[in-house]
C-alpha cells in the first residue's frame, strides 16, 4: 500500500536515503508552496558541497558544484573530517559520488565529456562499468550488487540496469509495458527499487525481487507517476507520487 507520508501539511516532499542511524535529508513544500528543509543531525559540510549518501560508518559521498560546472566526486571519511576528492578517469570534468556502502565501495558516474559512464571507486581508484551510453549508478549493496541507469545501446531509451558485481555483464530491468525505467536503489537482498514506465507512458514505482525479476507496480495516490527512491532490508519503500 502506498502511503502519503506528509499529507497534513505538505503538498510535495523530496525524501533522500538516509542511514540505520536515522541522519536524514528532506525538502517540504506547503500548500503556500513555501520549501522547507528537513534536517537530522545537521553538519555544515561545505557551501558548495553536496552530500548525497551516509553509510552506517558515518562515511559520505556526494560531489561538489562549481560555475564553470566542472564538479568532483567527494567523500568524508566522517562528518567531522575535511573532504577528499575521489579520483576519476582521465579527461573526465564532471564526476558524482551517489552512494557509499557500509564496506566503503563506492557508485556514482562521469557526466562529462559525453556520453557518460558509470563509475565504482573502491581504495582510492575508479573504474567505468556502463555498457551503455549518459548511464549512472545510483546504489550498491554489501554484495557488491549494483543498480542505475543507463540508454541501452542500439535503443536509444533510458532502461533501470543492475550488475551481480563489478565484473559482470549489464542486466536491463524489465518494465510495466513501456520502453522506458529506471532503478534507485537495493537492499542487502537484492531487492531493487524504482520506476518504470507502462504503456500509456506514465512512470510507476516499481520493485523487482531481483535483476532477473519481472517488476511490480506499486501504483500512486490518484495521480499519474510515482517513483521509488529507498528499500530497506524489511522491503519497506519509500518514494514520491503525485496526488
Amino acid at each position: 500500500k502506498l502511503t502519503n507520508l506528509f499529507q497534513v501539511f505538505a503538498t510535495q516532499t523530496d525524501p533522500v536515503p538516509a542511514n540505520n542511524s536515522a541522519t536524514v535529508v528532506s525538502t517540504v513544500t506547503n500548500a503556500t508552496t513555501a520549501t522547507t528543509v528537513i534536517l537530522f543531525n545537521v553538519v555544515d559540510l561545505g557551501l558548495t558541497n553536496e552530500p548525497a549518501s551516509v553509510n552506517n560508518n558515518g562515511q559520505i559521498v556526494g560531489a561538489t558544484y562549481s560555475p564553470q560546472n566542472n564538479n568532483v566526486g567527494l567523500y568524508w571519511a566522517s562528518s567531522s573530517s575535511p573532504a577528499s576528492v575521489l579520483a576519476a578517469p582521465a579527461g573526465a570534468t564532471r564526476v558524482v559520488a551517489n552512494h557509499i556502502n557500509d564496506a566503503g565501495q563506492i557508485v556514482g558516474e562521469e557526466d562529462a565529456p559525453a556520453p557518460g559512464f558509470a563509475l565504482y571507486w573502491t581504495n582510492g581508484t575508479s573504474r567505468q562499468l556502463s555498457l551503455g551510453t549518459n548511464a549512472t549508478a545510483i546504489s550498491i549493496n554489501l554484495s557488491g550488487e549494483i543498480v542505475g541507469w543507463t540508454n541501452i545501446i542500439g535503443s536509444g531509451k533510458q532502461r533501470g540496469v543492475y550488475w551481480t558485481n563489478i565484473h559482470s555483464p549489464l542486466v536491463a530491468l524489465a518494465n510495466l509495458g513501456g520502453p522506458e525505467g529506471e532503478a534507485d536503489c537495493l537492499n542487502s537482498s537484492g531487492e531493487i527499487a524504482g520506476g518504470a514506465e507502462q504503456a500509456n507512458g506514465t512512470t510507476h514505482a516499481a520493485a523487482w525481487a531481483s535483476g532477473a525479476s519481472a517488476p511490480v507496480d506499486l501504483g500512486t495516490l490518484g495521480g499519474t507517476n510515482s517513483v521509488a527512491y529507498g528499500i530497506n532490508d524489511a522491503g519497506a519503500i519509500v518514494g514520491r507520487a503525485r496526488d
